[in-house]
């Protein structure tokens, strides 16, 4: 996959694209039948399939935004994994206010050689987002392409898949019904850090993750997860929080994913490590001493092995 920016543009491609429009934060399952609709339909007519998306999500700009489901980098990778054949990271800043008729013809046209594009049936664009699925079927049309918009894809219970719903249930440390709607489990993949090492004399050694700037952070509280680096998948159990048994100022305190490691003993510090977070057992608490706290763990560490033991039955069950 060829990944373009707006800074290193240089000609457009020279072959015909189906390209696909929207955000894709978390390239959800919503995302997923977008961009696979386009995907068949370029290969059906022998066109390069590109994914055009902000390089910067237009919601970062707002006050209070939570956070991104994929870091840039996630995101790249996951929409690679889907077949495209370029990803065009454009800057919000220059096409916002483009009308509908000067983005079709400027960015679609002129710069991506479109020649079909793809969105979702919700998708807004043009300045003051006054354009809509059917103003991009009728600008395409006058420019001899053509448009399509997909209806909505919904959930088990009915309800509209969509980012937004993906980030209130990860605020709301429901990360079950998130992996239900990415069709994987929510992950954070950051570099392994020095902690206190208080927890190595609790008898559960862990790792310590921070967050990164921008990326959205699950409900504080203890969490059945797994990690995977060095090719292979290892159970844990997550604390995502400041610790407040043994933080004396938790308001100065970063939060941090600090992860006990059930089948594995070694030195991880400075490894890139993923922590994907399958099940909420618990939310974070204070206890009154060191030994309630070490309890809690333990009863933590029987909590994820049971839910683990479990949900492997049961996809053994569905073989």
């Amino acid at each position: 996959m060829q990944t373009i920016t707006a800074q290193n543009f240089k000609e457009k491609p020279n072959n015909f694209c189906v390209t696909v429009l929207g955000n894709f934060d978390g390239v959800h399952l919503a995302h997923t039948k977008l961009i696979l609709s386009a995907k068949k339909m370029a290969e059906e007519k022998g066109y390069k399939l590109c994914v055009y998306t902000f390089s910067r999500h237009p919601l970062n700009y707002r006050e209070g935004f939570p956070g991104l489901i994929t870091s840039p980098c996630e995101k790249e990778e996951l929409i690679r994994s889907l077949g495209a054949d370029i990803l065009f990271l454009e800057s919000f800043e220059d096409v916002k206010d483009l009308s509908c008729e000067e983005f079709c013809g400027k960015v679609l046209i002129d710069k991506l050689n479109t020649k079909i594009a793809f969105c979702g049936k919700n998708f807004r664009f043009g300045k003051n987002r006054s354009g809509d699925a059917e103003t991009l079927k009728k600008e395409m049309s006058v420019l001899g392409g053509n448009a399509f918009a997909i209806d909505d894809v919904k959930s088990e219970d009915g309800n509209v898949i969509s980012s937004t719903i993906v980030r209130k249930h990860i605020l709301d440390g429901d990360t079950e019904k998130a992996k239900n709607l990415l069709g994987r489990p929510y992950s954070l993949t950051a570099e392994v850090v020095h902690g206190r090492h208080l927890a190595t004399h609790l008898g559960a050694p862990t790792i310590n993750q921070t967050f990164p700037q921008g990326k959205i952070v699950p409900k504080n509280g203890v969490y059945a997860v797994c990690l995977i680096f060095d090719g292979k998948k290892h159970f844990g159990v997550a604390n995502v929080g400041v610790k407040p048994t043994v933080t004396s100022n938790e308001a100065c305190c970063p939060i941090l994913c600090e992860t006990h490691i059930l089948d594995y003993k070694g030195d991880l510090y400075g490894k890139t490590i993923k922590t994907e977070f399958y099940r909420k057992l618990r939310d974070e608490k204070k206890f009154a001493s060191i030994k309630e706290l070490s309890d809690a763990i333990k009863n933590d560490v029987l909590n994820a092995v049971s839910y683990f033991k479990e949900r492997e039955e049961k996809n053994f069950e569905n073989r």
